[in-house]
């Protein structure tokens, strides 16, 4: 596994460029704009569910170029309208927001774990929605070409999902409510391996049309929108004799960080090959495949500038883990599907 040490300095200038980020005023959602806002980004358009005209008041320290709609990203026809109507959009961040239903794994002293609409229905629907977020921006980037343009690192036409509950989707998890919601946990980890899931299928096809797909898997976070935290300080509990004592938890700045750097980011090669891709096009040359594209920066570490990029190791040791014959196999019937257009004809390895 690849470790990242992430600073503001790795983050080019983002001048003329347009962002998009979910989430409201959540306070991951909030250091983002931040950090965009001075990386010198000319518009950060915030999708509110929340939004009222008091947060159009001008306020001194909200920097101008930062807009606020009024959208329920669950609702398909209104995210729809929202994204296309925003322009070209450069940068495109899904961050769970206040909008985020979570639910129960059982009842109050109680064995039932069916409910009213059975275990599925929630994360199911936060997968949909995560899903509706990256179909429409993908749409409206690859049309409009952001990711074919600028200069030859392939600056625009980058997606970013925040995955919750993104620990739990490489390890087991029982991830904790947060302060005031109720029941005994929630099943974050659902969502986010498939989240992670759609990371991976989507990696090879969505680049076709200059538009990289990221993630930032997240575990505890502190707010930290003015004031940082050092991740090792004690915290106050998130739920009732839940106490996180010293525990790596990222602020919310560090979050931002993590987003950001994915949407910006440049890699000397790819995750992996696909179909009839050969082993020596890891290292490719063309300017899409320059960009970061396909990974997923893993955020829970004991110093505040470490992250982990998961997926480049993940693959590089598929040989081990499902076996080297699987492997080979696999690749055969992507080859037989693999119908992307290629400059040169690759044929399927034996």
């Amino acid at each position: 596994m690849t470790t990242l040490p992430i600073t503001p300095s790795l983050i080019p200038p983002l001048t003329g460029r347009t962002a998009l980020i979910t989430g409201g005023s959540s306070e991951i959602t909030l250091s983002t704009a931040l950090l965009l806002a001075e990386k010198g980004c000319s518009k950060v358009i915030i999708l509110d569910p929340e939004h009222n005209d008091s947060l159009l008041t001008p306020d001194p320290g909200i920097p101008s170029c930062l807009a606020f709609l009024r959208v329920d990203v669950r609702n398909w026809k209104e995210l729809k309208a929202a994204v296309k109507g925003c322009g070209e959009v450069d940068y495109a961040f899904y961050v769970p927001g206040p909008e985020r239903i979570l639910f129960e794994v059982g009842g109050e002293g109680d064995d039932d774990r069916e409910g009213e609409n059975g275990v599925g229905m929630d994360w199911a629907r936060e997968v949909r929605t995560v899903g509706d977020f990256v179909k429409v921006c993908w749409a409206v980037m690859a049309r409009s070409g952001v990711g074919r343009l600028g200069d030859e690192k392939g600056k625009g036409g980058s997606v970013v999902i925040c995955v919750p509950g993104g620990a739990g989707g490489y390890m087991s998890c029982h991830v904790l409510p947060p302060v005031g919601m109720p029941g005994e946990g929630v099943m974050d980890g659902c969502a986010g391996s498939a989240i992670l899931g759609m990371i991976r299928s989507l990696r090879t096809v969505a680049i076709q049309d200059g538009v990289a797909i990221n993630g930032v898997a997240v575990g505890p976070t502190f707010p930290s929108t003015s004031d940082a935290m050092p991740s090792t300080t004690p915290l106050p509990p998130l739920t009732p004799g839940v106490q996180l004592e010293k525990l790596p938890v990222k602020t919310a700045d560090e979050i931002a960080l993590a987003l950001v750097f994915s949407a910006t980011a440049t890699q000397k090669r790819k995750v992996e090959v696909y179909g009839k891709e050969k082993d020596s096009d890891l290292f490719a040359g063309k300017k899409e495949d320059r960009k970061w594209n396909g990974r997923v920066v893993f955020t829970t570490g004991t110093s505040p500038m470490a992250y982990t990029e998961v997926e480049e190791g993940l693959a590089d040791l598929r040989g081990w883990w499902l076996g080297k014959e699987n492997v080979r196999m696999v690749r055969m019937q992507q080859a037989v599907g693999d119908f992307r257009p290629f400059e040169v004809d690759h044929k399927p390895e034996p």
